[in-house]
Formats: C-alpha cells, structure tokens, sequence
C-alpha cells in the first residue's frame, strides 16, 4: 500500500504569495515601469516649469546711483561750482514687453506639459503592449516547451529500436541519423524556448518591479471584437500621437500672430531719489515717469520672424497630416494581420488535428502490422510535435495580433473579459511522450520468420525520498532498463528550500539528467486529507512553490481507504473538487494514483477527466499476474490512459508483494505483465512502489 506523506514537517507559516494575474502585472506596471516613471517625471517637471512662467510679474524693482560735478548759475553774476551724489530707487510696470514675455512662455510651457501629459499616456500604451506580449510569450512558450519535452521523453527507448533495426540490418545508417536529427532539432528548439521565456520573464519582472518567482502564466483574456476598424478610425484624433501634433499646430499659429507684433515697450516708474551736495545742503524727490522704447529698423526682422514662424506652422501641419496618414495605414495593417492571424490558427488547428490522426493510425499499426511500422509512427509523432509546435506559434501570434489592436484603441475603451485561449489537450502531451519499443514476438514454429511486436510501455518507480535524486551521486545507473517514469516525493522542508532561487539550478540539473535518459519525472504528492476543503489548500500552498519548474506531471496519491470511515463517502467528489483547484493552479498533466476499484466506475472516471486528469495509476497490488491483466483488462478499455501500480514491499504478504521473489524474477514478471496489457492502447506501464524496497530486495 502507498504510504501516505508525513504532514508533520508541513510548515504552517508557509504561504507563499499567488500568482499575479494579468490586471494585477499590468497595476503594478503602471506605477513601477521605468518608461512610466521617466515620463511622469518629465511631465512633473514641465508642471512646475508652467507655474514658474504664470506667476511671473511684470513689475521690476529700478534704482541708480550717480556722482556729477556740476556748474550751476546762482545770479546773472553768480556761478556755483559744486559736486552732487545721487541714489535713486523705484519700481517699473511694463505695459507691453513684460506681458508679452509671460504670455509666450506661459503658452510654450503649456504646450510642452500639453504633450508630455499626451506622451504620458503614450507609453503607458507601449508599456502596457510591452507587458502584455511578454505575458503571452511566457505562457505560450511554457507549452512549447512542455512539447519539447515529452517528445524527448522517448528518445532513449527510440534509440534503442534503431540500433536494433540496424543489426537486423532493416534500417541504413543515414536513415538511422535522419531520425536521430529529430530528437536533436527537438532538443534545439527546447533550449531556444527556454532561453525566449526567461527573457520574457525578465521583461515582466523589469515592467513590474516584482521578482515573480516562480511565476505561472494563464491564458490571456482579451477580445477584439469589442474595437471595430470603423470605431478606431472615427477616434484617430484622440491617438496621443495625433493630439501631440496638433498641440503643436496650435502653439505654432499663435507664434504666427506674436511675430506681427512691433518690438515697442512703455512703462510706468515710481521713482524716489536722494541727492546730496557735497559740501553743501541735501535734498530729495518723488516722481512718476513715463517711458518707451521702440527699435529702429526693425521691419526686417519683424519679417523674417513671421516667415520663421509661417514655416514652423507649415511643417507642424505637415507633420500632422504624416501622424493622421500614417496612423490610418497602421490601423489598416494591424486590422489585416489580426484577420490572417485568426485565418492561422484555423488553418494551424486542422494540420494538427489531420497530423494527431495520422499518429494514431501508425500508433495502432504497430500492435499488429510488422516491417517500417516502428519509424514511420516515430515519423508521424515528429510530424505530430511539429504541428503541435506551429499550432502554439499560431495561437501566440494570434494573441499578440489581438494586443497589438486593442493597442490602438483609446484609453477610455474599456473591453469584457473573455476566456482565452484553451490550453492545448492534454493527449497530445501523452502521444508526444508514448515510446514505443521491440520485444520479440513468439513464434508459432520453428520455421517461422524472427517477427517483433511493439509495446508503449514503460517501468516506473515510486520513490518517496525524492531529495536522493538531487544529489550528485543519484542512482541513475541503477535503474533498470526500460525506466520510464520516476515519481518523486519531497517533504515541506524540501520544497520550501527547493523553491529559493539559489537552489532552483539543482532541480532543473536533475530534470534535465532524467530526460536525457528519456526518463518521466512526476512531482509524487500524498496526503488523504488533501481532498477535503480543510486540506486543500496546503496542496495548492505547495504547488505553487515549484510551480516554476518543468516537471511532466504531478502526481497525487489519494487513497479512500486512508481517510476516516465517516469522511469517505464524500471521496469522490471531493477529488472531482480538487483537481479541479490544481489545474486552475499549475500547468503541469496531473496524475492521479488511487486503488484500482475506484477506476471501475466509469462515470465518475468520465468526471475526472472532464476535471482535467491526465492519467491514472491503478493500485493492483497482487503479486499474480494473471490475476492483475483480469483486474486491469476492463480498467484500461475505458478512455483514461492508466499506468498499473505493483508492490514490493518487504511488509506485505506475499500474496500482494513480488518482495520475496527478488529484483530479477519480479523485473521478469513486470515484462510479462506489461507483454500481456500491451495491446490495450491506454496502457501506460508498470509502476513500482517503491524504489526504496525495489533496491532492499534480494537479488
């Protein structure tokens, strides 16, 4: 029996924060994107430049000083010589220049405020687009690399199958390379993809502010069809590009009409003035003065101003008339790639449909037919993962199509959520990862022909010391040939630690050396009580700690048997309730390991895969086969593709455990068995519970 994970080590202040949506990633981007700040700086700054030219006065503090000898006539006989010392201060009110002045700065600071205020709101826009494209790249490049992935998944046991075509001398060489450059080009699209969505990621966190590790992205909720072409053209004037430039106009026109004014200034002067003769008596005055000036031979500059001005007006109207015109072309493209991008995805749809058909009529050949059957379903599969690839490179471009048009649309447009795109059917993931492999077939006589039969299973193992295949020294080596699968469970501490940056390298390693093998990795997780609603959510709490990294499934161990008497008849419906939480939670396929009665009822096995279930792993712990493939036979004949959980446990009976057999003769007996279940199409393989005793055995 499955053993259930201890809970004791589950920390109760863990708590790691959910992942931001798209509404909260585009809030924070507009507070904290540098672009955004720059901008809104830049406007602050234009502000307090505006005050500073409106409270400008026309009013100027005047004084003077002066010292004079002077002769001066007393009397028809009588002249004064003496010298005088004179200090004057005053204030002067222009009537004409100083107002003139302020009425020009006011309006060029406006104006300038005017289109950093329009430039605000224009990258804001690119922000947002920016944003946006990135969300949609993580996510579709997330199921790439998911593609990527499974497909490799098969390699090794495809390795295997040509070698043995070539001594068989069934196959050449270059054909043997041929296939070899699948899985190579399949590798080399993986490592682009991932190197494309961590820059994707690091345009978000560079938007947001936020770390964003881990990060699950969701599909994008975004219409079009709330912005109509005819909608968008009306509004082109409220396009801060558009109204940028005609902010310009208008301050042109009005320098236009500044340069016929004349040069001339008066003013007003309130003036006191102190004088004093040296040597003599002293003396003070109070006037008001009246003054002007006006240039000479200004006619040809006044001139040559208006013919500056006139030229600036004309190129600002030209360059409006450039913004309008371009602008209505770019709606008129961006309107045409978003109806070919659509006429894409279609297109896109129906070669993957026509390519997961053809997959499945070579799959199925290769349970009864003999000869090249084995590489053309490889060659179809590769088909089927390249069509898979164009179909996720459609419905990426088809989202960003939709950003770029909701793009051109005013703020103040305002369109319902929409679902999104689906995320691609889980059985493509399955028939990208199915590797078929050769057994030798019986032979009815002596003089028959050396004929093979294919298998699409695999051996699994269930090892709930997950932390051992961190480590350098991970038994890799000892695993037994044809392992396909490893379910690996890790206690609260565990993850906590697996989740920090620093170590997240280590994780990646170990994924990367089990799919160099053509090894599965499930992230195995068990608790009876993470079915109830109390229990739940510490489930989701740990799945979003490493939801960050690719495994290829998790795994959930839930057992009827292990709850209370009272609370297992609402079992059912409960894990219905959770699988539901975790696919709305993680990306990965989910798993589901349970006893083999429970698969039995095939309404509720319809249910689970509604819920979004992968697959399934049936507890059929008997040590008989014969008895397991009469068990099995009905389960795998419904559509849930299902693995077969074997024991070998030292601490069960022999009756239910191969323990006492042996690793060899139960190695032997798993074969058999998988020999035996092979022509059922969902037959996944056999899993083992668990490593740890599969290793304690005898030999």
């Amino acid at each position: 029996m499955i053993r259930r994970i201890l809970i004791s080590l589950l920390v109760v202040g863990i708590s790691p924060a959910p992942a931001l949506t798209l509404q909260q990633l585009e809030a924070l981007a507009r507070e904290a994107a540098p672009e955004q700040r720059l901008a809104a700086l830049e406007a602050e700054a234009l502000q307090h430049r505006l005050d500073a030219a409106q409270a400008q006065g026309n009013a100027r503090l005047v004084g003077g000083a002066s010292l004079a000898d002077t002769r001066e006539s007393v009397s028809e006989t009588e002249i004064r010589d003496y010298r005088r010392s004179n200090l004057q201060l005053g204030v002067r009110w222009s009537l004409l220049a100083a107002a003139r002045e302020r009425e020009q700065a006011s309006n060029t600071a406006r104006t300038a405020l005017q289109q950093a205020r329009l430039n605000e709101q224009e990258v804001l826009q690119t922000v947002l687009r920016q944003l946006r494209r990135a969300y949609a790249e993580v996510w579709h490049i997330g199921e790439r690399v998911r593609l990527s992935h499974q497909f490799l998944q098969s390699e090794t046991v495809a390795q295997g199958w040509l070698r043995l075509r070539m001594r068989e001398h069934l196959l050449l060489e270059s054909d043997r390379l041929s296939f070899q450059s699948m899985f190579d080009l399949a590798r080399r699209e993986l490592v682009r993809h991932e190197a494309a969505q961590a820059d994707a990621l690091g345009v978000l966190q560079r938007l947001t502010g936020q770390s964003l590790q881990p990060f699950v992205a969701q599909p994008l909720g975004l219409q079009h069809e709330c912005v109509s072409l005819e909608q968008l053209r009306a509004e082109i004037s409220q396009r801060p590009a558009v109204a940028q430039a005609q902010a310009e106009v208008a301050l042109r026109q009005q320098r236009v009409q500044e340069a016929k004014a004349s040069g001339m200034d008066a003013g007003v002067s309130l003036v006191q003035s102190l004088s004093r003769d040296i040597g003599g008596p002293s003396g003070r005055s109070t006037g008001v003065t009246v003054d002007f000036t006006l240039p000479l031979g200004d006619g040809p500059v006044r001139q040559a101003r208006r013919a500056a001005a006139s030229a600036e007006l004309q190129r600002a109207q030209l360059l409006l008339d450039t913004r309008l015109a371009d602008l209505q072309r770019e709606l008129t493209q961006t309107h045409a790639t978003l109806t070919v991008r659509l006429r894409d995805m279609v297109s896109s749809r129906t070669q993957l449909d026509a390519a997961q058909e053809a997959w499945r009529i070579a799959e199925l050949r290769t349970h009864s037919l003999y000869g090249d059957v084995l590489e053309r379903e490889l060659q179809t599969r590769y088909a089927l993962y390249q069509a898979a690839m164009d179909y996720s490179r459609a419905r990426q471009r088809q989202d960003e199509a939709v950003i770029d048009w909701l793009a051109l649309a005013p703020a103040d447009v305002k369109c319902p959520a929409a679902t999104g795109l689906p995320p691609l059917p889980d059985t493509l993931f399955v028939a990208l990862a199915k590797a078929v492999s050769l057994q030798p077939a019986p032979q009815t006589s002596s003089l028959a022909p050396q004929q093979t039969v294919a298998t699409t299973a695999s051996l699994g193992f269930f090892d709930w010391n997950g932390r051992a295949w961190l480590q350098r020294t991970a038994p890799w080596s000892a695993l037994p040939p044809g392992t396909g699968r490893l379910s690996l469970s890790f206690t609260a501490e565990q993850v906590k630690r697996m989740a920090e940056p620093k170590n997240a390298w280590v994780v990646r390693q170990m994924l990367n050396n089990a799919r160099q093998r053509g090894i599965r990795v499930e992230w195995l997780l068990g608790d009876p009580e993470w079915v109830q609603p109390a229990g739940r959510p510490a489930l989701l709490a740990l799945l979003r700690q490493l939801s960050g990294f690719q495994f290829d499934a998790v795994n959930l161990d839930l057992e009827r048997s292990q709850l209370p008497d009272a609370a297992q008849a609402d079992w059912a419906e409960q894990v219905i309730d959770t699988l539901h939480e975790v696919r709305q939670t993680v990306s990965w396929p989910v798993v589901l390991t349970t006893h083999h009665r429970e698969f039995a009822d095939k309404v509720w096995v319809q249910r689970l895969l509604d819920a979004g279930l992968s697959q399934g792993v049936a507890m059929i712990y008997v040590s008989d086969p014969e008895r397991v493939v009469e068990i099995a036979q009905p389960l795998l004949q419904g559509p849930l593709p299902l693995a077969i959980a074997q024991s070998v446990e030292s601490a069960l009976p022999g009756t239910e455990s191969s323990a006492t057999q042996g690793r060899r003769l139960a190695l032997t007996q798993w074969q058999r068995l998988a020999g035996q279940l092979s022509n059922q199409s969902g037959f996944l393989g056999v899993t083992v519970q668990s490593w740890k005793h599969f290793q304690e055995a005898k030999p």
